[in-house]
């Protein structure tokens, strides 16, 4: 072949490359456009629906047709966001039991052993929405899904299933979650509070229980604010591993006990500092001004965080504490000293909730 027909011919395939390319990126605009137009009518009309049924304006087969004609995704997406924020709490059961049946919300909840994690996710958000009891041992598994998107998409089921045995389950497994899934997990148990109140009771009462599980334990206890709780948990605060120690002092700091003032005034003398700041916490927050002497001694500690944690507590503790923080002003120790003046300098919104934080 002679060199100007190969030159052609390169040149030849090679347009016809550049025009297939020109032409698959037309048509997938094109077909993207499509797909969003159709994806805004879907919502527009589940909306409508939506809103027509919650005014008792019509039933709730206009809602299961518009949601059947949505596309897959956009069905998911309504539903999700419906029961998180659109739909009263007396009213979600009905849903729940109307969508459940449906053909495309099986079809979703059927990819739930996908090899493909993204399909894994949208049940996964389904069961978060549509979760019921029957559901536990599905929203286990996804609890231990290797992917953690996963496994954080189905916390909202917990609520939804609610059984004790999931529950004690997700304590159990807790400590092992990412931190992002066991923050979810965290506000989520709260919507169950009366079973989350005995399982972690059972738990914080078990001596062989592992140190770093029941730190998470303990830190669920404070959240729940349950005074036997509290006891339990603030009873740990001599614990040899320095994360319980910390969580049972925190939880020192939140329970209004004579013993927990005998407990945070030992802890100001633990050998860690951030257990000593916690205590200094603990003892502004429950308004102890018997624990003014030993705050304004917190203010020469070697470490800037336990000074911190002092003052802000001194700030707290009424005249008692404020005379113990200009004193530290004119005190010989220029840390103790800086660190008080900082403090003093503060309007009494933001000290309290410097100190709660």
């Amino acid at each position: 072949m002679e060199p100007l027909a190969v030159v052609l011919t390169i040149g030849a395939v090679q347009g016809c490359l550049l025009v297939a390319f020109v032409l698959l990126l037309a048509g997938n605009r094109v077909r993207s456009r499509r797909a969003a137009a159709r994806a805004g009518r879907g919502e527009l009309a589940v909306t409508a629906a939506m809103q027509a049924w919650l005014l008792d304006q019509a039933s709730i087969d206009p809602l299961l047709e518009a949601l059947r004609r949505a596309p897959m995704d956009t069905a998911l997406e309504q539903v999700v966001v419906a029961m998180s924020a659109r739909v009263p709490p007396e009213r979600q059961p009905a849903l729940v039991a109307a969508l459940r049946p449906q053909w495309w919300v099986r079809d979703v909840l059927a990819r739930g052993l996908s090899w493909r994690w993204t399909e894994r996710l949208r049940t996964a958000r389904l069961l978060g929405a549509l979760g019921t009891p029957a559901d536990e041992a599905v929203v286990r598994r996804f609890l231990r899904d290797p992917h953690p998107a996963v496994r954080a998409a189905v916390v909202p089921a917990i609520a939804r299933v609610g059984t004790p045995s999931l529950i004690g389950a997700v304590l159990d497994g807790l400590s092992r979650q990412t931190t992002v899934v066991r923050y979810l997990v965290g506000g989520v148990l709260q919507q169950s509070r009366g079973p989350l109140v005995l399982a972690l009771r059972e738990r914080l009462a078990h001596e062989g229980a592992a140190d770093r599980d029941l730190a998470t334990w303990i830190d669920l206890a404070v959240a729940t604010r349950d005074a036997d709780l509290l006891a339990m948990a603030a009873r740990m605060s001599e614990h040899p591993e320095l994360e319980v120690r910390a969580a049972a002092t925190r939880a020192s700091g939140q329970w209004f006990h004579p013993e927990a003032e005998r407990r945070l005034h030992a802890r100001l003398g633990d050998a860690m500092p951030p257990v000593r700041a916690l205590a200094a916490r603990g003892l502004g927050i429950l308004g102890l001004p018997d624990a003014v002497p030993l705050l304004r001694a917190a203010l020469a500690d070697a470490d800037w965080w336990v000074r911190f944690r002092a003052s802000l507590a001194l700030a707290l503790l009424g005249d008692a504490g404020r005379a113990a923080l200009r004193q530290a002003q004119d005190g010989t120790d220029r840390y103790a000293a800086d660190m008080a003046r900082m403090i003093s300098g503060l309007p009494p919104g933001v000290l309290r909730e410097l100190a709660e934080s």
